[in-house]
Formats: structure tokens, sequence, C-alpha cells
């Protein structure tokens, strides 16, 4: 009979809105979802300020920074370096739950980069990995974002990557010496996560390499980190690391462009 009272009283305190409080937060996040599955206007609008699954990600931009990030073995602190690199990265999704997708990444970069009487450098990037794409309401909202951009259903795009491998090739001039000698610089990253969270006209990215090893023409270990702030189609990013062996050197970039977004990607079920 207690049994029976206590299984009672449970009952009737879940279905009492006195004892069920339905967190605030919680009833509005399910609200924008809901309204984004079933209303097609206010879907079609939110998948053009934020597209849900672009299948390239373009990004362009001018670089300068310090002269050792040339790569080239003579030191050089008293001079600064400009170049440019053009960014191309996509996912292929595997697998889909709702509006979270998971699946292989891939990327492509062509880069060059010049320090005045000291080098030309010339080549690009192959990146293969893994990665999380996640559309949807924030969960952890910040408050400042409310105070920018008042608003009671928004949404924000989450793409997670871990960089497996990251495979450098440079062709490097040396502007140094006479005979002005080609070198082929060779260089690996290994297990290098990112995130990139886009919201409407704004958005920003992390990245850190601390397996950044240079095979050829001289080994180096060493390790480096990113940061990016979006404001629409505006990218400003700052990229700064260090060789740590054979001997210690840092090397930081500035750089400026523009990022698009560009094809509707595939995912299983679309």
């Amino acid at each position: 009979m207690l049994r029976f009272l206590i299984v009672l009283f449970l009952a009737l305190a879940w279905h009492n809105p006195v004892f069920a409080q339905v967190d605030p937060e919680e009833r509005r996040i399910a609200d924008c979802i809901d309204r984004y599955n079933t209303d097609v206007p206010f879907r079609a609008s939110a998948a053009a300020n934020i597209p849900e699954n672009p299948g390239l990600v373009v990004l362009l931009r001018a670089l300068g920074g310090t002269s050792t990030a040339d790569g080239l073995e003579t030191a050089d602190p008293n001079h600064f370096g400009t170049g440019g690199r053009l960014d191309a990265d996509t996912l292929i999704t595997l697998s889909r739950s709702g509006h979270t997708r998971i699946g292989i990444t891939a990327g492509l970069s062509g880069l060059t980069y010049w320090v005045p009487d000291r080098s030309v450098a010339y080549g690009g990037e192959l990146r293969l990995g893994i990665g999380r794409r996640r559309y949807g309401v924030p969960v952890f909202e910040p408050a400042f974002l409310r105070l920018l951009q008042p608003s009671t259903c928004r949404f924000e795009r989450m793409d997670l990557t871990i960089d497996l491998v990251r495979w450098r090739l440079l062709g490097l001039t040396d502007l140094i010496s006479p005979e002005r000698p080609k070198t082929l610089v060779s260089g690996i990253g290994l297990i290098v996560p990112s995130q990139r969270i886009s919201f409407e006209g704004w958005g920003w990215k992390w990245s850190l390499s601390l397996l950044d090893f240079r095979l050829a023409p001289s080994f180096h270990w060493g390790a480096s980190g990113s940061l990016e702030w979006s404001l629409s189609a505006l990218v400003l990013g700052l990229n700064a690391g260090a060789h740590f062996a054979p001997d210690l050197r840092g090397f930081a970039t500035l750089s400026a462009g523009v990022r698009f977004e560009v094809l509707e990607g595939w995912s299983p079920g679309s």
C-alpha cells in the first residue's frame, strides 16, 4: 500500500506544474528548434545567414610577419615578409543524426611568402582528418551575444576538426647567396585540433599544433597556434609558434582576407 501511494504521488507530481518546472532556457531552445523544423520560410532565412552544411569553405588572405616564417635556416630577425594564402576545406559526411554530421575532412592550400633580399617561398599544404559539424541553437549562449544581437531564436554552426595529418611542401629560393640556390622544404603536422564557431554575421576559430615537424632539408620540431576572427566575409588572423629542436626560433604572421562558403554539402539521407 505504501509503495502504491509513493508511485501515485510521483505520477501526480510529474504532471503537476507546481512540481514539474520547465527551465525557461530549455523551453526557448526547444521552441526555436521546433520552429526551424516546421517553419519553411524561417528555416530558409536562417540557412541564408548561416549555411547548415556548406560543401566548400574558401579562404583567401594576405600575410605579413617575421622573416623566420619563410623556413630559411639563416636567422635574420631584422626583416619582415609578406605573402598570400588560399585555403579550401570540405567535410565529407559519413554519418548524420538530425542536424549533426560526422565525417572525413579534407583541405588544400597554396601559399607564397617573400622576404626582401632574403628569400622567396612558394608551395602548398594537404590536410586530412575527421570532423563533426553541428547546426542548431547555441547550447551555451554568452550573455554579451544577446546584448549585441537581441534574439529569442538564433543559430550557430560549430565545426570541430582533428587533422590527422598536415603535409607541407615548399620551394624556397635563398636570395642571400649570390647563386640563389633553391631548396625543397618538407614538413608534417600530426593530430591538429581546430574549432570554428559561426554566428550570424560573425564567428571565430582556433587551432593548435603541438606535433609540428620539418623533415627536409633538416629536422625541426615545433608547435604553433592560430586565432581567427570573422566579420561577415572579412577574416582577421594571427598565427604564432616556435621551433624547439635543434634550436629555438620563433615566428609569427598576421593575416587579413575574405572567406566564402559555396555549394551544398552532401549528407546521407539528404
